[in-house]
């Protein structure tokens, strides 16, 4: 697990950057950019919970009573203090109330978490109504945009998890099984090796592997149906997603030919990025070779995304994307061929960038190999 120390790294670097925004006061409710400073992974109920950050005291977790105990058993970052508030009281009055016992004025700068509910900013602005709000997304964006060695070895160990899931689970399909049967058993087997919160939904069959996002009417699965597997899972707060398509005993050769487009596109793609580049430009390398085999207009979706604390998080990889590659950046590069109605091939890998190029973190589908499963 990520040591204090480094929760402290994060919060000093989390600081310069609410210095150079010119924000006094930084409001984070409970979210995926709380866990980022804190380590603190809980779900967003009705009841407040938020961590409070300024420059110059320590931070302050303001929460339920009754869950004080049970929060501090969780947090990693030192030196935190608890602001608890009554089930009778408002909580954002108690903010207000303790943010009088502190060197901040009431006409200051503060941040708002871009996931803040707007009724969260509301109660705050009601009770502080001399502040000035911002949106302080750009700043989780910014220090959450590079990964860490320790980052990278957690999204790893999560393609790990879901790769091994998703060949348990090609071993075990037979003829007569149901879409929804295949996306318990993915889900069992993603769970049973230490993942959290697998994607569920991400298991396809026949026609319904004809749109970028898939569908969900129930299939029964017969030889020669196309299969489309895009799933990943959690580990230590990190994700995976990662895709695979391939048929069940056999395959059309219309499909051989679209997977083996699919697949030179992924690999011009990655061979294209390097820091420097924009991620439009890794986008236009996988574009182009679909367009020039006839099935540009197939091809729906951007490229790909970036991944880390969340399954889609920045930079994206798509036309019109100006973002500079830089070493240390993670992002998937998952091209796909969509016929509506009929079928569709998706391969999704995990990449991050390295000083002159990248390295791909997942098990790149170089070749075609139906599978027979059970029978």
């Amino acid at each position: 697990m990520l040591s204090s120390i480094e929760y402290e790294k994060r919060l000093s670097c989390l600081r310069m950057q609410m210095s150079t925004k010119g924000i006094d006061l930084l409001f984070v409710p409970a979210s995926v950019n709380m866990r980022y400073v804190t380590g603190l992974a809980v779900d967003k109920t009705e009841r407040l919970v938020a961590i409070l950050v300024h420059q110059e005291e320590d931070p302050v977790i303001i929460c339920p009573s009754f869950e004080v105990e049970r929060l501090q058993n969780l947090v990693s970052l030192k030196n935190v203090h608890f602001l608890p508030w009554e089930e009778e009281e408002d909580p954002y009055k108690v903010i207000k109330s303790w943010l009088q016992t502190t060197n901040i004025q009431s006409n200051c700068t503060i941040g708002i978490e871009s996931k803040s509910w707007f009724s969260e900013y509301v109660k705050l602005a009601k009770n502080l109504p001399k502040a000035t709000y911002i949106d302080a997304g750009e700043i989780f964006t910014t220090l959450r945009l590079i990964k860490s060695n320790y980052e990278i070895m957690c999204i790893q160990s999560a393609i790990s998890i879901i790769d091994e899931a998703r060949n348990s689970l090609f071993a075990n399909v037979y003829t007569g099984m149901r879409q929804s049967e295949a996306r318990a058993l993915l889900c069992y087997e993603a769970m049973k090796r230490g993942g959290v919160n697998p994607v569920w939904w991400g298991v396809y069959f026949g026609d319904n592997t004809s749109s970028a996002h898939g569908g969900n009417k129930e299939v029964v699965l017969e030889k020669g149906m196309v299969i489309m597997v895009d799933s990943g899972v959690d580990y230590q707060g990190y994700r995976s997603d990662i895709t695979r398509t391939t048929c069940f005993y056999e395959a059309s050769k219309e499909f051989e030919a679209v997977f083996r487009i699919v697949r030179d596109a992924q690999l011009q793609a990655i061979d294209s990025i390097k820091p420097g580049v924009t991620a439009e430009y890794v986008d236009s390398a996988a574009r182009s070779v679909i367009s020039k085999a006839g099935y540009g207009k197939y091809f729906t979706h951007r490229l790909g995304h970036g991944i880390g604390m969340e399954e889609h998080e920045p930079p994206w990889i798509g036309p019109g994307q100006c973002t500079m590659l830089k070493e240390g950046m993670v992002f998937t590069v998952e091209p796909g061929v969509y016929f509506p109605g009929r079928f569709g091939v998706r391969l999704e890998d995990i990449v991050v960038v390295t000083e002159n190029g990248c390295e791909v973190l997942s098990a790149l589908a170089k070749d075609f190999y139906p599978i027979t499963g059970r029978g």
